[in-house]
């Protein structure tokens, strides 16, 4: 990767994906962090982007599709809260529909989701691993 800076971008309707944004935020570097915050017009030029989305209707709510589908040649790593259904096969269910408005051209390097309530344990707990 030549750039090494990263962003995160996130929506948060009740403050538990800002939870999980604000814990990705203090476990990485904060010289390499171009930005941290909401979506916004502007993309950053980071190859990385942290995307963070709360569901709306079993999907990623639609400031965060329209993010994705704009974007182009980027690592992305997605992180998603649900307040309600507490299933992996829930929670890949809607992966996968977020999954359809990103382009081919992008790298995954991980995907999480967790429950909204527990998102500051579940995420505390990916990121020791």
């Amino acid at each position: 990767m030549k750039n090494k800076k990263y962003s995160i971008i996130y929506s948060s309707l009740t403050g538990n994906t800002k939870v999980l944004a604000d814990a990705i935020h203090e476990a990485l570097p904060q010289d390499e962090c171009e930005y941290f915050g909401v979506s916004d017009t502007v993309i950053p030029s980071s190859e990385l982007l942290y995307i963070g989305f709360w569901t709306d209707k079993g999907n990623a709510d639609t400031k965060t599709l329209q993010l994705l589908s704009q974007l182009k040649n980027k690592q992305i790593f997605l992180f998603g809260t649900a307040g309600f259904g507490g299933s992996d096969i829930y929670f890949r269910k809607i992966l996968n529909q977020v999954k359809q408005f990103v382009d081919a051209s992008k790298c995954y390097r991980r995907r999480v989701y967790v429950s909204g309530q527990n998102a500051a344990v579940c995420l505390g707990t990916l990121l020791e691993k």
